[in-house]
């Protein structure tokens, strides 16, 4: 029986409607054309893919992966994100789900114990063949929202613990640890987003990471490939354009909202980031009924699976990212 193929019908069925279903945590990704590298913050999640290709470059580390990979994000990262390979025959499938610390803790409480284990903060392992058939059976839950919210959470949990029973089960235990550098570095970006209009004390988020500055330093610039006040600034900068898109008022009030003082400072880093001003932003938004899918508020999702003739899943990226780092 074609479990994948199967997943793959059920994707594109539940795509000709709604697509992100928040309230559950889970979102279907379907494109159907390769697309430039786009820039985005990743969220924690576990990403599926179950056709076509990506990659993702977070920091000096390019990642690629695609069908027969699970996608494990740990953290909040800033990063560019590019489809490979799709097209309106075979199009790019994945389904997403927020990572569930309670449901991974509560998992784990229950199951023998395993070494402790620190991950990255993108890892991508071969998606065990035991997760494909829950996977079918949450998609097809999907389109009835009634049966959605009732039997979805047992799938979500049956999934979660086939991963975690299975090679990358360590992995996922990893993110539980509280000593975890990762762990830790993500408490700190989660108070970023959440904070985005308050100046940052790297002491403060130090302290709150239970580190010293420049073990602080050294960790978070490690897991999300920059420096603290970097990493502050993108994350600003894409809940700025997020407003801009949601038209959530006038730039110099956007602005303001993410913690920019000077609206020309924030023009600067907006067009430098994004390849274009703020204001051609808002102007293309307020012309048209519906926003370009490439400019859209983007999920945190990954980039595409390894093929035996593109060897090693990791590399340096340089030269081989092109276009602008985001499609406007």
């Amino acid at each position: 029986m074609d479990v994948t193929g199967d997943i793959v019908r059920a994707a594109l069925d539940e795509a000709g409607g709604r697509v992100e279903h928040d309230e559950m945590g889970v979102r279907v990704h379907v494109t159907r054309s390769p697309t430039e590298p786009m820039s985005i913050v990743f969220r924690p999640v576990l990403h599926l893919p179950f056709q076509g290709r990506k990659r993702v470059v977070v920091g000096s580390r390019e990642i690629v992966y695609g069908a027969g990979d699970l996608v494990i994000v740990g953290a909040h990262l800033p990063a560019l994100v590019q489809v490979t390979r799709a097209s309106a025959a075979e199009p790019y499938v994945a389904l997403e789900l927020s990572l569930d610390r309670p449901l991974l803790s509560a998992l784990v409480a229950q199951m023998p114990p395993s070494p402790k284990k620190d991950v990255e903060s993108v890892a991508v392992d071969s998606l065990p063949e035991s997760v494909l058939e829950p996977s079918l059976r949450l998609l097809r839950l999907l389109p009835n929202p009634t049966e959605a919210l009732i039997l979805g959470p047992g799938v979500k949990q049956e999934i979660y613990y086939r991963l975690l029973a299975g090679p990358v089960g360590d992995a996922l235990r990893g993110l539980l640890h509280a000593e975890s550098a990762l762990t830790r570095i993500e408490g700190v970006t989660e108070w970023m987003q959440n904070h985005l209009d308050t100046p940052i004390n790297v002491g403060h988020l130090a302290s709150h990471a239970n580190m010293s500055v420049g073990t602080f330093h050294r960790q978070f610039r490690k897991i999300t490939g920059t420096s603290p006040g970097n990493y502050f600034k993108t994350v600003r900068l894409h809940e700025a354009r997020r407003q801009i898109v949601a038209q959530a008022g006038t730039l110099a009030q956007i602005a303001s909202a993410v913690g920019f003082v000077s609206p020309a400072q924030f023009s600067r880093d907006y067009k430098r980031t994004f390849g274009v001003a703020p204001s051609r932003d808002a102007a293309r938004f307020r012309t048209s009924t519906d926003a370009p899918a490439a400019w859209r508020p983007q999920a945190a999702h990954p980039t595409s699976a390894g093929d035996p003739e593109h060897g090693d899943r990791t590399s340096t990226p340089e030269n081989q990212v092109t276009g602008r780092s985001a499609v406007c």
